[in-house]
Parts: C-alpha cells; structure tokens; sequence
C-alpha cells in the first residue's frame, strides 16, 4: 500500500527503545492476543513503540497492520473501513480473516 495511513511510521534512530514494553506486547503476542491497546497522554511515545514493535515483525515476517488515525476517521464507520483495510493489506492468513470482516452491507454510525 502506498497511502501514508497505511504505512509504519519510520523511527528515528535516536529514539528511546522502550525494552519493557517491548517484551510486554511480545509476550501478549506469544500468549495469543491479536490486539494490543496502548492509552496515553499525546506526545508519550505511543507511536514511536509500536513503530519499532511493528519494524521487528516486519524483519521476522510476523504480518503487520497499520493504520494512522487522522480526522478523517473521526465516526466509526470510517475508521473500521481503514482497519479492515490494513488488516486486508497485510499477509495471507491476516487478509483472509480481515475478507470475513467486510460487512456485505454498508456500515452506518448509530
């Protein structure tokens, strides 16, 4: 995909690595979860690890999905389609599932 919602964010090489949570998302990963939430004040590094979490699975072939949340995804519609999107975009076994997520009828916000 070349639209920049879809693209990992580049991290600069002198951003802190944050080894700790590093190991807690690979361990969530290793335990089964398929998602991880991270909540926090703007400007606390969110971005920046999941960009190298999602750079060392893209170095080991581990499918990554990405999507960068703009305005444009302000109403939920908007923002599944872009999800399912990334999710379609990433490797076989990711974009078969995320196939079984595309509604057959359009999405509407209650």
């Amino acid at each position: 995909m070349t639209d920049p919602t879809f693209a990992v964010p580049r991290v600069a090489v002198s951003a802190v690595r944050r080894t700790r949570l590093l190991r807690s998302i690979a361990a969530a990963e290793a335990r089964g979860s398929r998602v991880v939430l991270a909540s926090a004040m703007a400007g606390a590094g969110k971005t920046t690890l999941f960009a190298q979490y999602a750079a060392t699975g893209e170095r080991t072939g581990r499918p990554v999905a990405w999507v960068s949340i703009g305005h444009e995804h302000d109403d939920r519609p908007a923002l599944w389609r872009a999800v399912v999107s990334s999710l379609a975009g990433a490797t076989a076994p990711v974009a078969s599932e995320a196939a079984a997520l595309r509604p057959t009828a359009p999405i509407s916000d209650p």
